[in-house]
């Protein structure tokens, strides 16, 4: 495995009622948008977060978006379960340093349930969801998880996805198909 680096990103499957809404929902998504094949994969991972550093013993400090906000939280780089970005993504030291700068700006950052309002707004090609997305990031500052990860790299000006989706529409099961 590639060392876990400043910047780098963490996926991993989060239990109790929340993760069994956020597996659903993904799976729905996926179904919805016609990706059968897809939407098997939908559930292994339904959290995202942030490495903010990594000590010698291999804890991990993360930043990431969780119901009540934007926090830090600690995991180890050997926990069970958690896939990592490491070396999928050619970043530079300043590029790295951007992205937790910018995650660290952005602690206490708010968490809405209607986020995933929004993302299926766009998801469904209504004409209003790309903006009323990009209101909830840049202007209200409201993030899941994974939005939170896309909008760090944004910010250091690295697009992760290719496929003409709009800002900030990413799902864990989005960023797990970018690792797979």
């Amino acid at each position: 495995m590639t060392d876990v680096l400043p910047g780098d990103f963490g996926l991993k499957p989060e239990a109790g009622p929340g993760g069994l809404a956020i597996t659903a929902a993904q799976f729905l998504d996926e179904l919805a948008q016609g990706h059968w094949s897809r939407a098997a994969r939908a559930a292994r991972f339904d959290h995202a977060f942030l490495v903010e550093s990594v000590e010698a013993d291999g804890t991990v400090h993360a930043i990431e978006a969780w119901p009540g906000g934007v926090r830090r939280h600690l995991y180890r780089v050997d926990e069970p379960g958690i896939v990592w970005s490491s070396g999928h993504f050619d970043l530079t030291g300043d590029q790295r340093v951007g992205i937790v700068a910018w995650a660290v700006a952005h602690l206490k950052a708010r968490y809405s349930a209607l986020a995933y309002v929004r993302q299926a707004v766009v998801r469904l090609h209504l004409p209003f969801g790309r903006a009323w997305l990009a209101h909830q990031i840049e202007a209200r500052k409201e993030f899941l998880c994974s939005q939170l990860i896309d909008a760090g790299y944004l910010f250091v000006k690295v697009h992760m996805f290719a496929d003409g989706r709009a800002p900030y529409d990413v799902a864990p099961s989005d960023l797990d198909d970018l690792l797979a």
